[in-house]
């Protein structure tokens, strides 16, 4: 997993919740300097610690794996991510194949 993506996520998510290091620390149990570690990509917190950041920040671990890029825009919205995420894998790619179809639609007319 990519250190510097995962800090990215972390520093983006801690600073949309309106939290700081210290407080963040406090929250998965860790000292506020690893925090900062974590952020700058210094270290790589171990998978349950990346666990418990992802469900205390609520992101999705999927980008992360897939090595995505960070796109810090509301595209969409939050019942649709959700709804997406309950689907399996294959669901999900039948969904975006699908979504992709009708975005090419609309691009040609």
């Amino acid at each position: 997993m990519d250190k510097k993506l995962l800090g990215r996520y972390i520093k983006i998510y801690r600073t949309k919740k309106g939290l700081t290091q210290a407080q963040l620390a406090e929250l998965v149990n860790v000292a506020t300097g690893m925090i900062g570690r974590y952020e700058r990509g210094e270290k790589a917190p171990s998978r349950d610690m990346i666990f418990e950041l992802a469900l205390v920040l609520e992101f999705s671990l999927d980008a992360l794996v897939f090595k995505s890029e960070i796109i810090d825009k509301n595209i969409f919205s939050n019942d649709f991510v959700e709804k997406l995420n309950k689907l399996t894998v294959i669901e999900q790619k039948a969904a975006l194949n699908a979504a992709e179809a009708v975005i090419d639609t609309f691009l040609e007319s």
